[in-house]
């Protein structure tokens, strides 16, 4: 009896210093619907005026099931400076986005979901919004291969000429 006992428990250690091993290595295994909010936020920022270094504060709609720590962590891996949404808020500044609620699952694996971008330093009364852009991506991610963006609409906020 104390054997089976101290072998389970044996076991239960060696479980837990795995995950804590691949949590540490940033292995965390990342959905497909989070892999897909990954890319179009990776697509964002690369299409916005980011500056060298600067800083990307990610937001998530309230009801959306996704880990958000494993998103922030795979921007974090790809090379952006990333923090949650507050932290720009506080700061005034960095360059926000956000992930709108609902993600609207079109088939399997492909994901329609809106981005926000909005610039916290822009202060009430400068500008009639710290929106800059929102627009709505279709994504397809299927497990085991990278995302592809299918389509993006922009559907506010566009440049003048």
């Amino acid at each position: 009896m104390q054997r089976s006992v101290t072998k389970s428990i044996v076991i239960a250690l060696i479980i837990a210093a795995s995950q804590r091993i691949a949590l540490a290595n940033g292995t965390t295994a990342v959905s497909s619907l989070e892999q897909a909010v990954v890319s179009a936020v990776q697509q964002e920022a690369k299409g916005t005026d980011l500056k060298s270094g600067g800083d990307l504060c990610i937001g998530f709609g309230h009801g959306l099931t996704l880990d958000e720590k494993a998103v922030l962590s795979k921007l974090k891996r790809s090379g952006l400076r990333v923090h949650p949404s507050a932290w720009c808020v506080q700061r005034g500044r960095g360059l926000s986005i956000a992930v709108l609620a609902p993600i609207n699952e079109t088939s399997s694996g492909t994901f329609e979901l809106t981005i926000q971008v909005g610039d916290p330093s822009i202060q009430p009364g400068e500008h009639f919004a710290t929106l800059l852009k929102r627009g709505t991506y279709v994504v397809r991610s299927e497990k085991g291969s990278e995302p592809q963006i299918v389509s993006y609409r922009q559907t506010c906020c566009p440049k003048p000429d």
